[in-house]
């Protein structure tokens, strides 16, 4: 029985140390990753600014609902929903999104720059976010990254521009 005690009390240890970390670390951050791609700034544009098809290509996203051209719902398949928004684009280099939803532990947006980049096309994805719980912030910072997600999204991106040929 004194060792379940010990490890018990050693979890509640290591879980107040988490969270006092993540008090000590910032609540905003700012992220970014970058590909070249062999398709055009258009065809990349189009692609990503295309939402309603979102689901056929990005891995882990259950579906997609458009509330208006710039506006959309994702759920993805942890059940999870997450409003987004556009909230400014300069076809075909620039596309700055956001998320809507205010009842999150974390917020921001991402920043597409999609620039020429002889004989390629460069794509920029940064991300100024925030991360209100303590605990999360941790796990974000140090287990699953910030960049993780973005990762991910040109990961999915690679595959469905080489399925389109683009």
């Amino acid at each position: 029985m004194k060792i379940v005690w010990i490890i018990l009390l050693g979890l509640v240890g290591l879980i107040v140390l988490l969270v006092l970390s993540g008090y000590l670390l910032p609540k905003d951050h700012i992220a970014s990753v970058e590909k070249d791609f062999s398709s055009s700034p258009e065809s990349i544009y189009k692609i990503i600014r295309n939402v309603r098809e979102y689901k056929d290509w990005r891995s882990g996203l259950k579906s997609v609902e458009l509330e208006s051209d710039t506006i959309w719902m994702e759920s993805d398949s942890h059940g999870n929903t997450i409003r987004f928004g556009i909230i400014e684009e300069r076809s075909p280099n620039y596309l700055k999104t956001k998320i809507l939803s205010e009842d999150l532990p974390f917020g921001g947006g991402w920043e597409f720059e999609i620039n020429p980049n002889a004989p390629n096309t460069k794509l920029k994805i940064t991300e100024k976010g925030f991360v209100t719980n303590p605990l999360f912030r941790v796990l974000s910072k140090f287990v699953f990254g910030h960049d993780a997600t973005m990762k991910t999204y040109l990961e999915d991106l690679s595959k469905r521009l080489e399925s389109a040929g683009k």
